[in-house]
């Protein structure tokens, strides 16, 4: 557990800069940011404005979790995924499709998982 928490704090440490460089130049400013064990998801914005990023980000290049992080702060203007969305995203990170295609094709080397003995 300890070290979980330690790689939680190193996230959020790492998303600090690209929500201050991204968020607030955007009018893009969440209530709070939070590092989560997300099973099926990279992150979430919920109503309350609060992001949430997988922990697991932080094994990721930082371009790609720069990607997580905008993806993120895009929905606290857009619920969805519709044009406007992946509008507002490409306007922040124009390269952000490749960056979302590097996180489709490797996901699976940034996740762990706890292996019970048998």
């Amino acid at each position: 557990m300890v070290l979980l928490g330690a790689l939680r704090k190193r996230l959020l440490q790492d998303v600090a800069d690209p929500v201050r460089r991204h968020g607030e130049p955007n009018g893009l400013k969440p209530k709070d940011v939070w590092a989560k064990d997300q099973k099926h998801a990279w992150g979430s914005c919920g109503i309350d404005r609060v992001v949430n990023l997988n922990w697991q980000l932080v094994f990721a290049p930082r371009t790609v979790l720069e990607y997580a992080v905008v993806h993120e702060l895009c929905h606290l203007r857009h619920r969805n995924h519709d044009r406007a969305f992946w509008g507002l995203v490409g306007t922040i990170l124009p390269d952000w499709e490749a960056r979302k295609a590097w996180l489709d094709q490797n996901e699976h080397f940034l996740t762990l998982r706890r292996v019970e003995p048998t």
